[in-house]
């Protein structure tokens, strides 16, 4: 019974919001995931965002952490140090190509040459 308790003391959970910014409406079903960056990038949790765009994280040990959340295959990350309970995360809508926008762009790969 005492490991079971120690377990569940050093568990956490982090809560947050996502919201689309370019719609100004919950982000619901994006994934979010809590990375640890002790010795690598290593996955601490993972979940998808409700309907609200509303996640919680449950995770043990506390180290730096960054909060990823991937939204219309683009991915935001917010940070979560430590004593940290809730994160918002702001993301944007995109789109390989928005009718009516386009561009140049010469790139020099060697600018000294």
């Amino acid at each position: 019974m005492f490991a079971a308790l120690s377990i569940f003391a050093l568990s956490e959970s982090i809560t947050g919001t996502v919201t689309n910014k370019t719609t100004n409406k919950p982000a619901a079903g994006d994934d979010v995931v809590l990375i640890r960056l002790q010795q690598g990038m290593q996955e601490a949790s993972r979940t998808k965002t409700d309907a609200r765009g509303r996640f919680t994280l449950d995770f043990r040990t506390r180290v730096s952490i960054w909060c990823e959340v991937t939204h219309d295959k683009a991915n935001y990350f917010r940070p979560a140090p430590e004593g940290t309970q809730s994160v918002e995360v702001e993301v944007f809508s995109a789109a390989a190509k928005v009718d009516g926008i386009s561009g140049e762009a010469d790139v020099d790969a060697h600018p000294d040459r």
